[in-house]
C-alpha cells in the first residue's frame, strides 16, 4: 500500500507540471512573446499558416513559425499583403501601409485594419498592439505628465484613425481616437471632408451624430457614384431629415472662434482672443477664449515729470501724458442658453450668458463677472462646414474690491464697464 501511495505522488506531480507547462506554452505564444495563431497572405498570392509574432509599427520583417511551431522564418514586411490573426474566436487584421505626410512625403507603418467596405477601407495606428484574451486589440501608447511644480497633467494618448479610398495610394489621417477632447465633433469634420464625393452619407453621419464606433457603417455603405441615389442601410431606406426650425446641429459640435472686444472705459484698450464652444442639449451653450488686452494707469514717474511741485498720489486730473499701458493676459469662461434657429442653410443664433473671467498683467490682477448677450448668423457650407460672424454685447463687473491692493499704484478702473463685441467663427 505504502509502495503505490509512492508511486501515485510522482504521477500526480507530473500531471501538475505537465498542465502547468501547457500553461506556460500559452502564455509565452498569447501574452509574453506577442505571438498568436493566423495566417501571412504574400503579395505573390501565398499564404502561410502558423504562429506570427505581432509586428510593431515600424518593424520592417514579420517573425513566423510553421504550425509545428519549431520552424522560424522572417518575412520582409514589404512582401506581406496582410495578416489574419485568429484568437479567442475573433480575427484581426494588420497590414503594412503607406502614411500620408505633410509636402507630399509617405512613411510605411504597420496598422490595425477596423473596417472594409467596397469603396473604401479604415485603420487605426498605435505605437504597440497586442490581443486580449478576448481577442479584441489593445492599442497601446505613450500617456505624458506634465508637473508644474503644485499640479500634475496626464495627457492620455491618443490613436490616428486612417482611411483609404479605392485608388489611393496612401492612408490619410481624418481623426484621433481618445485622448482628446470633442472626439466626435472632430471624426465627423474629418470624415466628412475625406468622403465628401457621398454627401448623401456625410449628412446622414452628421445628423445621427455618429463617431468612432460606426465607423464599420460609415465605410460599408460609403458610395461615391450615389449621386442622387438612396441610402439604404441595413436594407432600411434613409429619408433625408428635414432641419426643424430650432436645430440640434450644433449639439456636441466644436466652434473655432476669433473675437475682439471695444470697452466703453477708455481706460481699456482693444482685447483680442481665441476661443472655442460647443452646445449640448440644443438650447444649453458653454465655452472659454484666451486672449490679451491692455488698460492705462497713471504712472506716478510720469506724472512727478509732468507736475514736478506735487508729490505723492496725483490729486489734479491727469493728461494723456501721465498715463502708461500695462499689457494683460485676459481669459474668459461662459455658459448660457440659446436659440438655435435654422432657416435652410442659415443660422441665427441669439444667445444669453453669465461670463467669469481675469485679467493679469505685471502688478495688477482683477476678476470680473457679467451677462453677456449675443447674436451669430451662421452659413451652412460644403461639407458640413460653418461660418459665422458675430456681434454682442459683455458687461464686466469686478470681484475685486480693493483697488490698492491688486493694481498697479494709480489704477483706477474697478468700476463697472461694458465691451461691445465682434467675432468670426468657424465649424469645420
Amino acid at each position: 500500500m505504502k509502495t503505490s501511495k509512492l508511486h501515485k505522488l510522482p504521477l500526480f506531480i507530473s500531471l501538475v507540471l505537465l498542465f502547468y507547462s501547457c500553461g506556460i506554452n500559452k502564455l509565452s505564444l498569447d501574452g509574453i512573446s506577442n505571438t498568436y495563431q493566423g495566417t501571412v497572405f504574400l503579395s505573390n498570392g501565398e499564404k502561410k499558416t502558423g504562429y506570427i509574432t505581432m509586428p510593431q509599427p515600424s518593424s520592417k520583417s514579420v517573425l513566423f513559425k510553421g504550425q509545428d511551431n519549431t520552424s522560424e522564418l522572417s518575412i520582409n514586411a514589404t512582401d506581406v499583403d496582410k495578416i489574419v490573426f485568429e484568437y479567442a474566436g475573433n480575427h484581426q487584421v494588420v497590414r503594412y501601409m503607406p502614411i500620408k505626410k505633410v509636402f507630399g512625403r509617405t512613411s510605411t507603418i504597420w496598422v490595425l485594419q477596423v473596417a472594409e467596405g467596397r469603396y473604401a477601407s479604415a485603420y487605426i495606428g498605435a505605437e504597440r498592439y497586442s490581443l486580449n484574451p478576448d481577442g479584441t486589440v489593445k492599442l497601446e501608447g505613450t500617456r505624458q505628465v506634465i508637473n508644474t511644480g503644485t499640479s500634475r497633467a496626464i495627457i492620455q494618448p491618443s490613436f490616428p484613425v486612417y482611411m483609404l479610398k479605392e485608388g489611393g495610394k496612401a492612408l490619410v489621417n481624418v481623426a484621433l481616437k481618445e485622448g482628446i477632447n470633442f472626439e466626435g465633433s472632430a471624426f465627423r469634420s474629418g470624415v466628412s471632408h475625406y468622403l465628401f464625393d457621398d454627401p448623401t452619407l456625410c449628412e446622414h453621419m452628421r445628423q445621427e451624430k455618429w463617431d468612432f464606433d460606426n465607423i464599420g457603417t460609415i465605410i460599408t455603405n460609403y458610395d461615391p457614384h450615389r449621386g442622387n441615389n438612396e441610402l439604404v442601410i441595413d436594407g432600411k431606406v434613409i429619408e433625408p431629415k428635414k432641419r426643424s426650425l430650432l436645430t440640434n446641429d450644433f449639439d456636441g459640435e466644436m466652434f473655432f472662434s476669433l473675437e475682439a472686444a471695444f470697452p466703453t472705459d477708455d481706460l481699456y484698450g482693444p482685447q483680442f482672443g481665441l476661443g472655442i464652444r460647443t452646445s449640448k442639449y440644443k438650447f444649453l451653450t458653454y465655452g472659454a477664449d484666451l486672449g490679451f488686452a491692455s488698460a492705462k494707469y497713471i504712472d506716478q514717474v510720469k506724472w512727478l515729470e509732468n507736475h514736478p511741485v506735487i508729490t505723492g498720489k496725483p490729486e489734479t486730473p491727469a493728461t494723456d501724458t501721465d498715463f502708461s499701458k500695462s499689457t494683460l493676459f485676459r481669459v474668459n469662461a461662459f455658459a448660457g442658453g440659446q436659440l438655435p434657429f435654422c432657416f435652410g442653410k442659415i443660422y441665427v443664433i441669439p444667445a444669453a450668458h453669465i461670463v467669469l473671467g481675469g485679467m493679469v498683467g505685471s502688478g495688477y490682477n482683477t476678476l470680473y463677472y457679467g451677462p453677456m448677450g449675443t447674436l451669430d448668423l451662421g452659413f451652412r457650407l460644403k461639407r458640413g462646414d460653418i461660418f459665422f460672424i458675430g456681434a454682442g454685447y459683455r458687461h464686466n463687473i469686478s470681484l475685486i474690491s480693493d483697488k490698492e491692493s491688486s493694481s498697479v499704484t494709480g489704477f483706477d478702473a474697478y468700476e463697472p464697464y461694458g465691451n461691445l463685441l465682434v467675432r468670426i467663427g468657424y465649424k469645420f
